[in-house]
């Protein structure tokens, strides 16, 4: 009887003994979980550590070699030149450079400007020049139109990487803005989209190689005005190439908004017209408005246009820019009177840029602007 009431009172030794080992088994596994958990939270942070001080450095590191860039070649540009420097071909190539590598900071449009009417300058003096020892008929004469032949060439070259060198620059932002499948023209106000405007010199509107189908926008003549409803659509934009330099390769553009609802301020020639068959010369006797009527704008479009920088805003917020999308040859055939040899079709892209674009070119003079912006963010 003693021994029962003994067992009763105290547990088994092998029972006791099991419940010590399962106890210290699983503080043992914690210990352990918790040590390699808190390694491996060690070694995450010290990964983006270091990996965020590498991005840090490359980012310093690539802002001290541009701002070097910058510097050498805008004090390369802009030092004094003597009367007989010549020095046109260094000074396209250096703004190629500083285009290609600042194109979303600073506006380079008078700079390349200046320079592609430089070189046409060159250009024609040399074409001058041949015509002259051409006539004279000397024994030297071919050697050296030979010489300026080449000369020529270099310079014409020039002007062409100038112009490349543009058109990447513009097709660089415009995939930065809209997708670059994208090719009609969308009513997505929220991705932006772009509306060509196709423009003939001479001959039927629908068979220029620079000619759209109706998803992508409208052909016409010089002079005629286009309707452009902006995607928000609450305003359109009333467009016309009114005066076209084709071997200079820029357009006098007329443009003007209104409201959808209200009757609209068309630019010049005061109504829409619309024809079959393009002439230069029914531009020529269209009555001019005597004065700016309210938001229309009149300038001059190049290949130097880049949306980033040239760019401007509807009333009701809404941005848009237009530039030079193609200029097409067109050959000039025997049996047909109304081709005519060299440029003969302009296609211009009005680009809507998406709903959220800020530019990084401004800042908002307010406290109101940043939280107007901030809550149009967080509506969507």
């Amino acid at each position: 009887m003693d021994n029962t009431k003994k067992a009763g009172q105290e547990p088994a030794p092998k029972e006791k003994s099991n419940l010590f080992n399962w106890v210290d088994a699983g503080m043992k596994v914690i210990i352990a979980l918790v040590g390699v958990s808190i390694s491996y939270l060690g070694y995450s942070f010290q990964r983006e550590f270091s990996q965020s001080q590498l991005l840090v450095q490359l980012e310093k590191g690539d802002t001290e070699i541009r701002a070097q860039m910058f510097g050498k070649i805008t004090d390369r540009l802009m030092k004094p030149k003597s009367e007989n420097d010549d020095s046109v071909l260094q000074d396209t190539l250096l703004v190629q450079v500083l285009a290609l590598n600042f194109h979303e900071l600073i506006e380079l449009k008078p700079l390349m400007i200046d320079l592609a009417e430089q070189l046409d300058s060159r250009i024609k003096e040399i074409e001058r020049k041949i015509q002259i020892i051409a006539s004279t008929n000397l024994e030297s004469s071919p050697s050296k139109i030979e010489t300026l032949e080449t000369e020529k060439e270099v310079k014409e070259k020039a002007r062409s990487d100038l112009v490349s060198s543009a058109r990447r620059i513009r097709d660089r932002q415009v995939s930065t803005l809209i997708h670059p499948f994208q090719k009609s023209a969308s009513t997505d106000i929220k991705s932006g989209s772009i509306y060509y405007i196709s423009v003939l010199r001479k001959g039927k509107k629908e068979t220029n190689r620079c000619s759209v189908d109706d998803q992508e926008g409208k052909n016409g003549c010089l002079g005629e005005v286009f309707e452009i409803k902006a995607p928000s659509g609450k305003y359109s934009i009333y467009l016309s190439i009114d005066k076209a330099e084709w071997e200079k390769e820029r357009f006098y553009v007329t443009l003007n908004s209104s409201e959808k609802k209200m009757i609209p301020q068309l630019p010049a020639g005061g109504k829409i017209r619309t024809v079959e068959e393009c002439n230069e010369e029914l531009t020529e006797g269209i009555e001019k408005q005597t004065s700016i009527q309210p938001w229309q704008k009149e300038f001059w479009v190049t290949w130097f246009d880049f949306p980033f920088t040239d760019n401007t805003v509807l009333p009701d917020g809404q941005r848009y820019g237009i530039y030079i999308d193609e200029i097409c040859q067109e050959a000039r055939k025997k049996s047909d009177a109304n081709t005519i040899s060299g440029p003969n079709a302009v296609r211009l892209a009005v680009l809507f840029f998406p709903e959220d674009y800020y530019p990084s070119r401004e800042r908002p003079v307010s406290s109101k602007q940043i939280r107007d912006k901030l809550d149009h963010l967080k509506e969507e």
